[in-house]
């Protein structure tokens, strides 16, 4: 069994009309003998992970998972230090990934 990182993609939702649907995206740690397996077992545990509750200001919220964005192998599964690094994008344009990246 080796050690995957991946990557998902959540949404929310409400029956309010003025509702603004808000995205997250989580990070797990999967382990499983291949990235296929371990693509499966990431998906399972989204679709499981879904659940409502009402707000502290009265709204019906109900969290739902969309995909699988990405799963990779961990660079180091053995968490024997304080720090371990698992995974790293590359990417080329830091002007847009910083808009990516902004909070409103």
């Amino acid at each position: 069994m080796e050690t995957y990182f991946a990557r998902l993609l959540n949404v929310s939702s409400s029956r309010e009309p003025d509702y603004r649907p808000l995205h997250e995206e989580s990070f797990i740690l999967v382990r499983a003998s291949s990235e296929k397996e371990a693509r499966a077992r990431a998906e399972q545990y989204g679709r499981q992970s879904a659940h409502q509750y009402k707000s502290v200001d009265g709204l019906h919220i109900k969290w739902q998972f969309l995909e699988v964005l990405d799963v990779v192998l961990a660079i180091d599964d053995d968490f024997k230090n304080d720090i371990m690094e698992l995974s790293g994008w590359f990417f080329h344009d830091l002007e847009m990934y910083k808009k990516l990246r902004t909070t409103e």
